[in-house]
């Protein structure tokens, strides 16, 4: 859910700015589950990655994949999408990764994107730069602090949105059940009963075969998420008090629509090009004739 957030927020940003996620060169900083599978993702897409993790890169945490610097990611990526965890620890510290020296290295026309941690990124440094350079384009679903979050930073970001990137229905059922798996190993009880996902409401799609593979992904990447809804519902609490936006953030969250993942969709049909086969490959969709 986090990685499909991240590609529907690409491509608002790729329509708002006239730019081609494919001519941009992608960095991403921290590169666990989510990281990974964003990697994965844009490299099957034929995108440039570069990759910033350095307990991985330094063997702390095993990996055989190639790393850069943070000051070679802000100084080479077009994109720079953030999934670290939020740590303090005296070797590896995440807090405030990116602050006034960071945010100013960026590179001019730079989309900075954060679905990690608020305090990551910290938010007073973004405001000041937000407040002097126009050219940066940032997408925040995390905040320092929250709930109460900053509002005028809110207001210069391309998309604001309450900490819902991982917010699918499939990905809290999955999250339920590792939750239930864990207890039940802890106890040393029998796990009894099987975790159902319910029907989506949207199951399948045909494409049109000859579309490009931009096209589709364009059509898919927002056929199930478009951003630009809690984006919206974000901008409505801009202008309450500070505790009423931090009660209206909170129930944006509790009170989540239904999202569903890209893989709960099948692809209808059959006559479909080498291309586009090897985006629903790379999207993980299934297909059916």
């Amino acid at each position: 859910a986090a990685v499909e957030y991240v590609l529907a927020v690409l491509q608002v940003l790729a329509q708002r700015t006239g730019k081609q996620l494919s001519e941009q060169v992608y960095g991403i900083v921290g590169v666990g589950q989510v990281g990974q599978r964003l990697a994965d993702l844009l490299t099957g897409l034929g995108y440039q990655v570069l990759l910033c993790d350095p307990p991985r890169q330094h063997g702390d945490l095993s990996s055989t994949q190639d790393y850069v610097d943070l000051p070679t990611i802000l100084a080479e990526c077009d994109v720079v999408s953030v999934h670290t965890p939020l740590t303090t620890s005296a070797r590896w510290p995440t807090h405030h990764l990116f602050a006034e020296q960071q945010l100013n290295a960026l590179r001019s026309g730079a989309w900075l994107i954060n679905a990690a941690r608020g305090a990551v990124v910290c938010n007073q440094s973004l405001l000041q730069c937000l407040r002097q350079r126009n050219d940066l384009a940032v997408a925040l679903d995390v905040w320092e602090p929250e709930p109460e979050f900053n509002p005028e930073l809110a207001a210069l970001c391309q998309l604001a949105t309450p900490h819902i990137a991982g917010y699918s229905l499939d990905g809290k059922i999955r999250g339920t059940e590792m939750i239930f798996n864990a207890f039940c190993q802890h106890f040393a009880l029998q796990a009894t009963s099987a975790v159902t996902y319910p029907e989506p409401v949207l199951k399948s799609v045909t494409v049109n075969a000859s579309a490009s593979a931009q096209q589709v992904l364009n059509m898919l990447g927002r056929v199930l998420y478009e951003p630009c809804n809690d984006d919206a519902a974000m901008r409505r609490l801009f202008n309450l008090a500070q505790h009423q936006r931090g009660i209206g953030f909170d129930n944006l969250r509790k009170n989540y629509p239904v999202r569903r993942e890209l893989a709960t969709l099948r692809v209808a049909g059959a006559n479909y090009s080498a291309e586009q086969r090897k985006l629903f490959d790379v999207l993980q969709l299934g297909m059916r004739a």
